[in-house]
């Protein structure tokens, strides 16, 4: 970590990003510590139930961002077979996927 904040819209934070500062809502109320962990769930109640559009989060080199991206991508993607694991096709099939998220995450 290199101690810069970056204010990012909430539909781009990496899952497993830390809040860089304490976060308050419009009238000043405490919403969450600053070096919480942020994930999918927390970032859509920040959205739609406080209305927040814009964390700060810890700034990160690209290497550690990319692989928390693979890890979310394996994460989705191991929820979305997860009854399907003994079938050749949808391993063949969530494999395809895998690679086109994880070339997705890089550009």
């Amino acid at each position: 970590m290199t101690g810069a904040v970056v204010y990012k819209p909430l539909a781009m934070v990496v899952p497993g990003e830390r809040l860089a500062k304490d976060l308050f809502d419009e009238q000043g109320s405490l919403l969450m510590n600053a070096g919480v962990a942020l994930d999918e769930r927390t970032c859509r109640r920040l959205q739609q139930v406080c209305g927040v559009k814009c964390v700060p989060v810890e700034a990160v080199d690209a290497a550690v961002r990319l692989q928390a991206r693979r890890a979310a991508v394996d994460r989705s993607l191991e929820h979305l077979f997860r009854h399907w694991r003994y079938s050749q096709a949808m391993n063949h099939l969530r494999a395809l996927l895998a690679n086109h998220r994880r070339e997705m995450a890089r550009g």
